[in-house]
């Protein structure tokens, strides 16, 4: 008897300390969770409609509107909150790209923060974003990203992108990944993109439109796209 009180109360003090746990992770402050729910699935914090705001009031930023494909390795997928969610606008003025995005619960890396390589795909696919949209139909020679700062996982960074200059085919970039507030540099650097007179078109219509927008030329096919 003595051994099955002890059995169940180590049971039952097993249950409550997990389900305390979990429900702390879930529910606590800040501190989202590999399969609860995200905080701020329900869309955009104030915060981050605080500088929607901004640059909606900037005649000069134009809102992109934001294209999902269930083959984009950054933007795809059917469960987009707990994956990468973004809103970029552009300044054709200045050739930038400037935007937020938003890293779910199942962009983890180390412990409790974002994976360097989904920030780093991110950052690609902004400066991608940035070059096509300044008229340059071009993809990556090189990428140099410097990490300063973990980013928390569930957090909404600033993103920047802008062209640096232009030598003949080439295209040099530069970027930074900022906080909301941009008190803290959670990463920089630069990058090179070559402009291209021919591209399998890869992403759908996407492709299809950018290149014959801004090169004349059309894009490849695969039956794969059909």
């Amino acid at each position: 008897m003595a051994l099955l009180r002890k059995l169940g109360l180590t049971l039952f003090g097993a249950t409550l300390g997990v389900g305390g746990s979990y429900g702390y992770m879930v529910f606590g402050p800040g501190v989202p969770m590999w399969f609860g729910p995200d905080p701020k699935a329900n869309g955009w914090d104030p915060a981050s409609h605080a500088v929607f705001d901004k640059l909606e009031a900037d005649p000069d930023c134009a809102r992109v509107p934001a294209v999902y494909s269930k083959r984009n390795f950054v933007w795809g997928g059917l469960n987009q909150e707990r994956r990468v969610r973004n809103q970029f606008y552009f300044s054709d003025k200045k050739k930038e790209l400037v935007g937020l995005v938003h890293f779910g619960p199942d962009t983890e890396g180390p412990p409790r923060c974002v994976h360097g390589g989904c920030t780093a795909a991110v950052v690609d696919s902004a400066l991608g974003t940035c070059a096509w949209k300044s008229g340059h139909a071009a993809v990556t020679a090189n990428l140099n990203v410097n990490y300063r700062k973990f980013i928390p996982l569930g957090s909404t960074v600033q993103v920047r992108s802008w062209v640096d200059r232009i030598e003949g085919r080439k295209v040099f970039m530069k970027y930074k990944v900022e906080s909301l507030d941009g008190k803290t540099l959670h990463s920089e650097g630069s990058s090179l993109f070559i402009t291209v007179k021919r591209l399998p078109n890869a992403t759908g219509d996407i492709n299809a439109n950018s290149v014959s927008a801004y090169t004349g030329f059309e894009s490849g096919s695969s039956e794969d796209d059909k």
